[in-house]
């Protein structure tokens, strides 16, 4: 199912956060530790896709380190987001294998709501809640993406630290 999910529409539907082992624990987020720009250095797929009578779960975790260039995420004081458009995926032909395909750069803007909620908008495409948080002295962000829907649930997790 992965092979379905394009990061880059992810991406552009939202950002990246929520990490999983305590030393990425994340305190709360607010405009001032967001703001700045981010080097993208992992990326989750956690869920459950539902097909008819098939069902696929998801747990997997991918290293960004084979981009040329590394993703990058900029959040501007003045409300803008840069997003490098990028899509990280297990090799179709080699299943042992990870690939990273860089295609230039996605723009928008961004918000904070509340606590760790923000709304991500990127241009030509629908505003996206996600939930960010801060962790290693704000230094390292977090950014959950729900993509839960009729086929199931489903959520990209995107890591990075402060450039």
């Amino acid at each position: 199912m992965k092979k379905f999910i394009n990061l880059s529409i992810l991406f552009v539907l939202a950002l990246f956060l929520n990490a999983c082992s305590s030393d990425d624990d994340g305190g709360s987020a607010s405009p001032d530790t967001v703001e700045g720009s981010w080097e993208i250095y992992e990326v989750n797929y956690n869920g459950t896709f539902q097909f008819g009578e098939f069902e696929e779960t998801i747990n997997e975790t991918y290293s960004t380190d084979i981009c040329d260039p590394t993703p990058v995420a900029s959040f501007s004081a003045d409300g803008s987001l840069t997003l490098t458009d990028f899509e990280v995926e297990q090799d179709f032909f080699n299943e042992d294998e990870t690939v990273c395909y860089v295609d230039g750069e996605l723009t928008g803007t961004w918000e904070h709501v509340s606590g760790n909620t923000f709304i991500l908008d990127m241009d030509d495409d629908e505003a996206m809640e996600v939930e960010i948080t801060m962790s290693n002295g704000n230094n390292r962000i977090n950014v959950k993406i729900d993509e839960s829907e009729e086929e199931g649930d489903f959520e990209v997790t995107f890591k990075g630290n402060r450039m």
